[in-house]
């Protein structure tokens, strides 16, 4: 049934909408009263983007959404798609709710003419400005989707952003203070996160010789075939006092035995309700890993039964909202992903708001509850359609210091 509806159903809708959306494309050109061949070239350039975009979705139903890897097919063909076929969606409401506003406009006239005396003289050249300059605004209006996911594709495929933390901790030991833990989270291998991209991410993890690095869950997104690929671009991932991981939902919906044991087979520790103690510069710490939250079975007593609370113990939970249980066991610092920082979301006066916030405080950043620190990182990859905005993808290199100094 799925199949069906991916197959016949939806290329049905989407090629009627993109009719409907070409019909008021062209009919909105006329409207702006150019010079016939501004107009002219203005209706064969529309024409011809409508045609490209139509190639682009046979290429990508021939090819059943996987090239294979190509990068031709991807940068071609795929993600203009997906960028057009979103803001088609955002423009083809401005054109419902302009017409909506015609109509009511139409309606509202016709009342008051009736109830007046005849018609008053308009002035046409008045008129004609008014329309223009409407319209315009218009223009304006529908091409600023397109640009807007347009820089959101683009920044989804952008190298991640590094983000320095310095996250204070109580009672850090001295030999433990500028403790560099380089953090990595959601990396969502998939057809848009291929193995060339997650060999990109680990020289930049490398980069900055970590002490220790920490990935929290979902190495990949939803199909088995991408595990091998993950686990070869982080097959030279480094670290002084080695890489840890935990599970993520994704590696579940995925398969996670498979990533359990692809990823320890090129030397990654994932922790699931277990930890591992390392001892640095003569003090004693601990990493922990918990099971994921939503489809995992976290134990936290199970986590931390081999830690010494009096030392320090960093633990790696891929859901944030697990957070006010970790911090009921005075765990010093938990690291997470999950959120992707809202993955598309809008600043505003300083404060950033996506979607994600209404289903958890905890999208990206620090936070505190009591002498327990939580850090939110906002991920490599994607989930859905590849675009991030104002939430780019991130590394984050943590150092550690003691809150007394």
């Amino acid at each position: 049934m799925f199949h069906l509806i991916l197959f016949f159903i939806f290329p049905f809708a989407l090629l009627s909408l993109q009719w409907v959306l070409y019909s008021k494309s062209v009919k909105f050109i006329k409207e702006l009263e150019l010079e016939f061949d501004i107009e002219k070239y203005l209706i064969y350039f529309t024409r011809a983007v409508f045609l490209y975009f139509l190639v682009a979705a046979l290429v990508t139903l021939i090819l059943r959404f996987d090239s294979g890897g190509s990068a031709i097919y991807k940068y071609v063909f795929f993600y203009p798609l997906i960028v057009w076929v979103i803001s088609s969606f955002v423009i083809s409401l401005f054109f419902i709710f302009r017409d909506l506003v015609l109509v009511l406009t139409k309606t509202f006239s016709r009342i008051i003419n009736i109830q007046k005396d005849p018609k008053p003289k308009v002035d046409l050249v008045e008129r004609r400005k008014f329309l223009k300059a409407g319209s315009l605004t218009s223009f304006g209006i529908v091409t600023l989707p397109l640009t807007t996911f347009s820089y959101a594709a683009i920044a989804a495929k952008s190298d991640p952003m590094i983000e320095r933390v310095n996250i204070k901790l109580n009672s850090l030991q001295d030999s433990l203070n500028g403790l560099k833990i380089v953090q990595i989270s959601d990396i969502h291998t998939n057809q848009f996160i291929g193995q060339k991209d997650v060999e990109r991410v680990t020289e930049l993890v490398n980069r900055e010789e970590p002490d220790i690095v920490l990935i929290t869950g979902d190495f990949v997104s939803n199909s088995p075939k991408y595990i091998p690929n993950c686990a070869a671009g982080l097959r030279n991932i480094s670290a002084k006092y080695g890489v840890f991981g935990c599970l993520g939902n994704h590696d579940y919906y995925t398969n996670a035995t498979e990533v359990r044991n692809q990823m320890e087979g090129i030397g990654i520790n994932l922790l699931v309700n277990s930890s591992e103690k390392l001892e640095i510069n003569g003090a004693r710490l601990s990493i922990a890993g918990i099971d994921d939250l939503w489809v995992g079975k976290p134990d936290y007593s199970a986590t931390l039964r081999d830690t010494d609370l009096s030392s320090l113990v960093i633990l790696m939970s891929h859901n944030p909202d697990a957070f006010p249980s970790i911090a009921r066991h005075d765990v010093d610092l938990t690291l997470s992903g999950h959120t992707h920082g809202g993955q598309i979301g809008l600043r505003l006066l300083g404060n950033h708001y996506s979607f994600v916030n209404l289903v958890t405080p905890y999208v990206m950043g620090e936070f505190s509850k009591g002498n327990s620190k939580l850090y939110v990182n906002r991920g490599i990859g994607t989930v859905g359609p590849p675009l991030r905005l104002n939430s780019p993808p991130e590394i984050s290199v943590i150092t550690l210091s003691n809150r007394d100094n």
